[in-house]
């Protein structure tokens, strides 16, 4: 396949991070503030009532990059060895997280000095907390996050894990494979009762069955499966997803408190997206390539640096639109300065580490 072939992958990262960004700056930003705006309502009457969006459309966003995971590492996977495969998952995640931690180190400890309010979901955190967070540990053992975002990052890894294990299985049996990742899973959450580390782990790895969606739609979609198999995957998938939700979490995946919305609208949703995107979406632009490479730092940076354009710009009195035009115009900025000095350098180590070997 071309690289052609993936446009529709970059145009639904570029849009998932911007669900995403406005969910913590947009959303939550003014629920806390209680203030009324243009642009809020504007998101909220088109978009979060009509689509029933759990957390303004945060958890849309996430979704819809789990489905680009399952889709894009099954891919790779397919073209690397184990080795290539960690190295490369590694230098990918971890330089452009450390260095988003060194930011909010930097940013937190600048508004406790100046008597200045924290960003959105930040908070004093101690040296420990920063290594358990670095190394996502923070989520097995209950330490605060430093970064409430990267629970997601958990779930990719053990998503990472499976597949790497899988490796050479995947290449010669895709589909006893991906029902092996399905039994992994299961396999963590049966066991959650019997331990507060396995429990919080299954928490999250229930989310890996998401990410399984996109493996499973990733082989129909290269011919590697027939219609029967994606079939049986599919359902077996759902049942699972919808069981092993409702046991860890009962009674949330269908139902929720006025005025929010249960998550099945936005699970079902960014699954019919990414279906009729990956169906339809041919053609690629600038302003979707550039979120779309910038996306994960984007992911990583919006929350401290856009967050704290929100709180200084409202200590000057300035309007929500202008403040939160401002922000995202800053996260973007940020953003593309991680990519550029830090994402894509520490990739290009990655590939003269493999080329050496």
């Amino acid at each position: 396949m071309s690289n052609r072939t993936f446009d529709f992958v970059h145009m639904l990262r570029g849009v998932a991070i911007l669900f995403v960004i406005w969910s913590h700056l947009g959303g939550w930003w003014l629920s806390l503030k209680v203030n009324q705006s243009f642009l809020g309502h504007m998101v909220d009457s088109s978009l979060v009532r009509p689509f029933h969006l759990y957390q303004n459309g945060g958890h849309l966003g996430v979704l819809i990059f789990f489905l680009i995971s399952g889709f894009i590492i099954t891919h790779v996977s397919l073209r690397e060895s184990v080795y290539e495969f960690v190295i490369k998952r590694l230098f990918r995640i971890f330089p452009p997280l450390l260095v988003s931690f060194l930011i909010i180190y930097i940013i937190v400890s600048g508004c406790v000095y100046y008597s200045i309010s924290l960003p959105l979901g930040m908070g004093v955190h101690s040296f420990s907390d920063y290594i358990q967070s670095i190394f996502l540990i923070n989520y097995i053992n209950g330490t605060p996050a430093v970064n409430g975002v990267t629970w997601t990052l958990l779930i990719e890894i053990v998503f990472y894990l499976f597949t790497a294990l899988l490796i050479k299985k995947t290449k010669t049996s895709p589909v006893m494979s991906t029902y092996i990742m399905m039994f992994f899973v299961a396999i963590i959450i049966i066991l959650s009762p019997y331990s507060p580390y396995i429990k919080a782990l299954a928490n999250l790895s229930v989310y890996v069955l998401f990410l399984l969606f996109g493996r499973i739609y990733y082989f129909s979609f290269s011919n590697m499966i027939d219609t029967k198999n994606t079939c049986n995957l599919f359902l077996l998938c759902s049942f699972l997803y919808i069981s092993f939700y409702q046991f860890l979490y009962p009674g949330l995946l269908f139902s929720a408190s006025t005025p929010a919305y249960p998550p099945i609208y936005s699970d079902v949703l960014a699954i019919i997206i990414f279906l009729i995107s990956a169906g339809n979406y041919k053609k690629i632009g600038k302003v979707n390539l550039f979120l779309s490479n910038t996306s994960y730092s984007m992911y990583l940076l919006h929350l401290p640096v856009g967050g704290l354009a929100l709180v200084l710009l409202d200590r000057i009195g300035m309007n929500f639109e202008l403040s939160f035009t401002f922000a995202l115009t800053l996260c973007l900025l940020v953003s593309y300065i991680m990519l550029i000095f830090i994402e894509r350098p520490s990739q290009m180590l990655a590939r003269k580490i493999l080329m050496e070997k």
